[in-house]
């Protein structure tokens, strides 16, 4: 039975019932909107829920009470809760064994309050370790906190900031993790906007199809018409764009070119396409269209993926926007990998591959990528990689380099016939946070050093980030002997409050004979670290660089000597740095005291992406990094010291 004459007869059953006076408010309701197509109305749920492999599942069977689950005996186990359809937002892919966060994690504040906290969590930063932690939250199961508002979904936030923060396989498998027949429509829609714009378009049809519970947003007959137009079932797009008409006119200039385009070939205003969404870059695909080039200046994951999964934009499009979604977080360094890895490149390029320069920068990269990667000599690799690695610095991509070809260099010897490559090694290990690998060139470099070469002002430069590395010795008392540490749900160690609750640590003596030649030797260094410092071109760069990082060694009992802290105590002494809200500061503070982590690890990642990143104040940082320190996330917050003092630097 053809979609008209169903829908026809459901009007004409519905205006019987309305004349016997048998459906109250329902009549009235139908007599006001707009008919509804069928893929609204209800179905009965597969039997098969399709969840994600390996998927933890909370499952909302009826609530038997009150009383909420005791998990004081072990707070970090994994646990299969029974709650009542409020809390089905406690749904988590990830759990404590799997790097996820607590269970309790949301505990003290309300939903509302965790929702806000969700929402701002920052779409991009320059640090891969916050953007994963970040995301390590978003899945983690945890009791949900308190709260009425139906309106206001945990889950549901939580799976759009994920489609935000470019993760859409997590975002997808979160979904996968509730049953399908209780999902409100908020959760369906960001399911079906992260399959689309993974470009599954199968998988998303299966969903727009299978949600008919009573889903009346226009949002969902336009996706009818995506599919309809992808089956070329004209009759029925046909008809679903007349109802679209007559429920909302044609305010949505886009849509009707994208469906006019998948008719009639025609060409979309690129004025239009400046804030796609995941359905119209969908519909955009269908009609041999892709995001114009213009787009990747844009700083959304949306426009981003968009073009990295397109099949209809340039190769070199493709490639750059690959390029920048992994400097952004939206893809992983081994998605990147390969697509690197699927460029195709006959074998003259690769052998020549240090000597052309042709094609956008992102194919350049590909190129040295797969040429160090097929070789299987030692100095041929090496060389490859060192090209690959001036380049990219000259573009500011060293980072990325670094996490790409960090497992080639384990081929290459660390004997004095690499000595000429050891800074890179070095440096690949410090991004990549491989630390033996990075201890293993940095021996190499040290033995390498002469006049002839700039290694030894090279390791002077880098020197705090390999303190806060932990690969070189200052000397300084242990930071666990000196950052306050959780016990239940108390902070324990040595704290105090200062103004704006900011934590004070207690660093060792900076006066005085040093108490062991391994702080003697720190403090040589940090004065020759320091008068090398100084000649940089740009002194209030530098005095702010310095502020950063004596900042980070005060809050990891690291010694940074009276006369350096005196050295920075100069004019303007009020800076306009963009430093967090008190508001915020006192909160990330009282969560960190609180063992409240998730409260403490969003406000944390908000406190370390200000507006503009480069105005990062060294008092927020240093709140932050404690903050992490002080709920057990010690590596996460020497990470994200790590990447901050090297981030742009070097």
């Amino acid at each position: 039975m053809r979609l008209r004459t169903r829908l026809l007869m459901r009007s004409c059953l519905a205006v019987g019932l309305a004349g016997l006076g048998l459906t109250g408010t329902a009549s009235l309701s139908l007599a006001q909107q707009a008919p509804v197509p069928l893929f609204m109305q209800n179905r009965p749920a597969p039997a098969d829920q399709n969840t994600a492999p390996d998927t933890i599942i909370l499952t909302p069977p009826p609530v038997q009470s009150d009383t909420p689950p005791d998990f004081s005996s072990n707070p970090d186990a994994v646990q299969a809760l029974s709650l009542g359809a409020i809390d089905s937002e406690s749904t988590g892919i990830i759990d404590s064994s799997r790097s996820g966060l607590n269970i309790d994690m949301w505990q003290g504040i309300n939903r509302a309050l965790a929702i806000r906290l969700v929402d701002g969590l920052p779409a991009t930063t320059p640090s891969p370790t916050a953007h994963n932690l970040a995301a390590r939250l978003l899945q983690t199961i945890a009791t949900a906190p308190a709260g009425n508002n139906t309106d206001d979904n945990l889950l549901a936030a939580r799976v759009n900031r994920l489609i935000v923060m470019g993760e859409l396989d997590a975002a997808a498998a979160l979904v996968a993790a509730t049953p399908q027949n209780n999902r409100p429509e908020d959760l369906a829609r960001a399911e079906v906007n992260a399959l689309l714009l993974a470009g599954q378009d199968d998988a998303a049809c299966a969903a727009i199809n299978g949600y008919s519970g009573g889903f009346r947003d226009v949002f969902w007959l336009k996706a009818s018409v995506f599919c309809q137009l992808r089956s070329t079932d004209q009759s029925s797009a046909a008809f679903s764009i007349d109802l679209v008409r007559e429920m909302e006119g044609e305010s949505d200039r886009l849509f009707f070119a994208l469906v006019a385009a998948s008719r009639n070939n025609t060409s979309i205003d690129a004025d239009l396409l400046t804030d796609p969404q995941p359905l119209d870059i969908a519909m955009l695909e269908l009609a041999g269209q892709s995001l114009p080039v213009s787009n990747l200046d844009r700083d959304d994951a949306v426009s981003i993926l968009g073009l990295v999964n397109s099949r209809n934009a340039s190769a070199d499009t493709r490639l750059e926007a690959a390029r920048i979604a992994e400097r952004k977080g939206f893809i992983g360094h081994t998605r990147l990998a390969e697509i690197y890895n699927a460029v195709a490149f006959d074998a003259a390029e690769l052998d020549n591959a240090l000597d052309a320069t042709d094609g956008s920068i992102a194919r350049q990269y590909a190129k040295l990528y797969q040429a160090a990667n097929r070789t299987t000599a030692p100095t041929t690799r090496a060389e490859t990689l060192a090209a690959f690695y001036d380049l990219a610095r000259a573009n500011d991509d060293f980072p990325q380099a670094a996490r790409l070809t960090e497992p080639m260099l384990v081929d290459i010897p660390r004997s004095a016939d690499f000595g000429w490559f050891a800074m890179d090694g070095l440096m690949t290990g410090l991004y990549s946070h491989k630390n033996e690998l990075a201890a293993e060139w940095l021996r190499l470099a040290r033995s390498s050093a002469s006049s002839s070469n700039a290694i030894e002002s090279q390791l002077l430069v880098l020197y705090p980030a390999l303190v806060i590395a932990g690969l070189e010795d200052s000397g300084a008392t242990r930071p666990s002997e000196t950052i306050p540490t959780m016990s239940g749900n108390a902070v324990t160690g040595p704290t105090a409050s200062g103004l704006g609750g900011a934590i004070v640590l207690t660093p060792p003596s900076t006066t005085g004979a040093p108490s062991s030649q391994a702080q003697a030797l720190h403090r040589a260094r940090m004065d020759a670290w320091w008068e090398q410092h100084q000649a940089r071109e740009d002194q209030a760069s530098a005095r702010y660089d310095a502020a950063l990082i004596f900042a980070l060694f005060h809050d990891l009992g690291i010694e940074v000597p009276d006369k350096l802290w005196d050295a920075v105590l100069v004019a303007p002494f009020v800076s306009v740095n963009s430093s967090a809200n008190p508001g915020l500061m006192r909160r990330l503070d009282l969560a960190a005291r609180q063992g409240q982590t998730a409260t403490a690890v969003a406000l944390a990642l908000i406190a370390l992406h200000p507006v503009d990143q480069t105005q990062l104040d060294a008092r927020t940082l240093s709140l932050a990094i404690s903050a992490l320190y002080m709920i057990g996330l010690e590596q996460d917050g020497r990470k994200i010291a790590l990447e901050t003092i090297l981030d742009g630097r070097l």
